[in-house]
C-alpha cells in the first residue's frame, strides 16, 4: 500500500473500472480522493469506519457501498455473467443431458 501512496506503483488501467474505498479520516491514507484521481479510480467514501472498514462489526455498510459501486459500474457485464454462470449451472444439473 506505501508503495501506491507514493506513486511507486502505476495501478490504472485502460477500460478496467477500478475503486479506491477510504473513510472519512484514515490516518493511513491523508489524500485518498488524489490517490483515487492518480490512479484513475472511483472514490467510496464510508463514513464512520476506521482504517479496515470490512473487518469490524459494521461490515454490511461498507459491504453495501461496494456493492451498489459493482452494479452501477459493471451491472449489465455481471448480469451477462450471471445469466451465463446460470445456464452452465442448469446444465449439469440436468440428469437428461
Amino acid at each position: 500500500m506505501l508503495d501506491v501512496v507514493r506513486g511507486r506503483v502505476e495501478l490504472a488501467r485502460p477500460g478496467v473500472p477500478a475503486a479506491l474505498v477510504s473513510t472519512e479520516q484514515d490516518p493511513l491514507v491523508p489524500d485518498p480522493a488524489g490517490l483515487a484521481c492518480r490512479l484513475g479510480a472511483d472514490h467510496l467514501v464510508l463514513p464512520s469506519h476506521g482504517h479496515w472498514p470490512l473487518g469490524g462489526p459494521g461490515w454490511r455498510p461498507a459491504a453495501a457501498v461496494l456493492h451498489r459501486w459493482l452494479v452501477r459500474r459493471l451491472g449489465e457485464e455481471l448480469l451477462e455473467l450471471h445469466a451465463e454462470a446460470m445456464a452452465e449451472r442448469d446444465a449439469d444439473d440436468d440428469p437428461s443431458a
